[in-house]
């Protein structure tokens, strides 16, 4: 037991608990009772700590809002011996692992789902006692190094030929999303959070064309990316957006003057883009009222909407949903930027309003930081949002979380070939090489389907990164457009 490694352990999100955690350890070492586990050669009989338990050995772990851990409390290692109890939360999760490696061993060829990468060297000895147990009287020679072959070549299959669902196809445009799911759970998520929005000829106006996407987040993300994407339709199908009296041309419906563009153009770009700005608000305020019924102050969502105004993009971008331009010569062009915790000018906004910007504890007891940078209350385990901008999350905008977009502004060329637009699903491990290597890599056949076979093989190259990352694979959703 000695040479047991401190396997990963959730902390407790408030302190009460670990005052009765105190109570019930007094009290076993005033009655002198010794902690031990049954009888058997794996028991220990460890004594308690000399001193009284002091709560400030308690290091209680930030969680974000979103994930709802198994809570525990821990005390830092003070043991004299530095051996741990054997009915500890350490040893429970260690013994508790071991048994869902066994099972998984077990059952893995049926099932078709295998182990990632960095449990090989965790269950070797669990699958060799399995091997040896299920085959004692087999004549068949099976070897450890044997199996794992095999499961190596069936974790590039894992999931890669999920359902992807395309939800808008046209001529010219494609929009592809996968809901994500866990890895050793081999189960789905609840709700596919990612939206998506394609409006082809705005208004009856060709050459307008509006692209977005919403990526949610919290208990009611989706709740939150839908409610955003029936307001983009409800306000900038209307012509009356734009303008509050148009008059069209010779009186017939939707004909509008020859530069129609050029004069929408103007009135989103006028002072400022302020128009477009009270667009993010409204919506945003708008999750208040009555008639919305479900709770946003710890959900919320990204918004990405890039206009087409013939040449003219105009891309306004709240969190960290991506939008690239790419060109014939292989040129990228970001129309959007990420918009995190950690960048300085948001950082600097956020510390200004009393907020904290620092990575999440690990699960384990020496304190260490890891993952995204998160934004969090002084004092508080909350609301841990990984995005410097967003559209709902009451609770964040206290602490310097805003919803207004970042606009930037671009020409097409000749040389502009396609718009590619993500939820954080396709960045967390692609950058934009990857992308452009998926694009001009596909083979003659492939370039037949062009938009089908982009989209298909960048969700499926972020689904692999995901799982070779050891992680839960997000949701992914992707449109690609054709310029023409």
């Amino acid at each position: 037991m000695e040479n047991i490694k401190k396997m990963s352990v959730k902390r407790q999100k408030s302190l009460h608990l670990y005052i009765n955690c105190k109570s019930i350890l007094e009290q076993k070492k005033d009655n002198n009772i010794n902690i031990c586990s049954n009888n058997n050669n794996n028991s220990i009989d460890i004594p308690l700590l000399n001193s009284k338990f002091d709560i400030n050995n308690i290091v209680p772990r930030k969680q974000s809002y979103q994930s709802k851990p198994k809570l525990k409390p821990i005390i830092k290692d003070k043991i004299e011996n530095k051996k741990m109890v054997s009915n500890s939360p350490l040893i429970l999760r260690h013994n508790k692992n071991i048994n869902k490696l066994k099972q998984r061993i077990r059952h893995s060829s049926k099932s078709g789902v295998t182990m990632p990468y960095y449990m090989k060297s965790k269950f070797q000895s669990a699958k060799k006692s399995c091997i040896n147990k299920e085959n004692k009287n087999s004549d068949k020679d099976i070897t450890l190094n044997s199996y794992l072959d095999k499961e190596e070549e069936k974790i590039i299959k894992i999931k890669l030929n999920a359902k992807i669902d395309i939800i808008y196809n046209s001529e010219n445009c494609i929009t592809e999303t996968q809901k994500g799911f866990s890895i050793l759970k081999n189960t789905e998520k609840e709700y596919n959070q990612d939206c998506s929005l394609i409006i082809e000829n705005v208004c009856g106006i060709k050459g307008y064309n509006i692209y977005c996407i919403m990526d949610g987040h919290g208990s009611n993300g989706h709740l939150v990316s839908n409610y955003i994407k029936d307001k983009i339709i409800q306000y900038l199908t209307d012509i009356s957006f734009y303008f509050k009296k148009i008059k069209p041309k010779e009186k017939k419906p939707l004909e509008y003057p020859e530069n129609i563009l050029e004069l929408i153009t103007k009135k989103l770009e006028k002072k400022d883009y302020q128009k477009i700005k009270d667009f993010y608000k409204i919506i945003d305020e708008s999750l208040s009222s009555i008639e919305v019924h479900f709770d946003s102050n710890f959900s919320g969502s990204t918004c990405l909407i890039l206009f087409q105004l013939g040449n003219k993009i105009i891309s306004c971008n709240v969190g960290d949903s991506r939008a690239l331009l790419i060109k014939e010569n292989k040129e990228i062009i970001e129309l959007s930027k990420d918009q995190k915790p950690d960048d300085e000018n948001e950082k600097k906004r956020i510390e200004s309003m009393g907020g904290i910007v620092s990575q999440c504890n690990d699960l384990y007891d020496d304190g260490k930081e890891g993952g995204p940078f998160r934004i969090w209350m002084k004092g508080c385990d909350y609301p841990g949002i990984a995005m410097s901008r967003s559209i709902g999350d009451k609770i964040a905008h206290d602490i310097g979380v805003i919803n207004e977009p970042e606009i930037l502004s671009f020409y097409l060329d000749e040389n502009s070939k396609y718009f590619i637009l993500g939820s954080d699903g396709v960045w967390q491990h692609l950058n934009n090489n990857d992308i452009i290597d998926i694009i001009f890599g596909l083979n003659s056949n492939e370039k037949e389907n062009l938009k089908e076979n982009v989209c298909k093989k960048i969700i499926n190259a972020s689904t692999k990164k995901f799982i070779e990352n050891n992680e839960g694979v997000d949701d992914i959703t992707l449109s690609f457009v054709i310029i023409k």
